[in-house]
């Protein structure tokens, strides 16, 4: 599983289904990093469980799930990266978007070739979510 932007660590979590361990996490935050170091030794998850880096330094993997937590302009910007990441068959959930602005969004991830799910909404705010066809 990857997380995109993960702030503190604490990125809403997908169904448990979607997670399997290891984890990574991106940030271009060093603070951020650094809250999601602290919060993974409090919550007693090792190094080995727990890859965190920036995203320049992670390489070329594909995950079979990724979420990211950001506002919805750098989730379009960042469309080809983070679509890039999910593998054949994977998954993604996008949160952090505006009810009004999840079009945009949705259309930035179908343009890299993802099937993207109706958007979900609660309370103005909207959760997306879509898979990479399997090979």
């Amino acid at each position: 599983m990857l997380d995109y932007g993960c702030g503190s660590g604490f990125s809403p979590s997908p169904p448990s289904s979607w997670v399997r361990i290891p984890r990574s996490a991106v940030d271009i935050d060093p603070q951020a990093l650094q809250a999601s170091r602290d919060n993974a030794e409090r919550n007693q998850l090792d190094d080995s469980r727990l890859l965190l880096e920036y995203p320049e330094r992670l390489g070329q993997g594909r995950f079979e799930v990724v979420v990211a937590n950001i506002l919805a302009g750098p989730l379009i910007e960042l469309a080809a990266e983070i679509a890039d990441r999910v593998a054949p068959g994977g998954r993604l959930a996008l949160s952090g978007i505006l009810a009004a602005q999840a079009d945009s969004v949705l259309d930035a991830y179908r343009d890299q070739g993802l099937r993207m799910a109706p958007p979900q909404e609660k309370e103005g705010w909207v959760l997306l979510s879509g898979e990479r066809p399997a090979a």
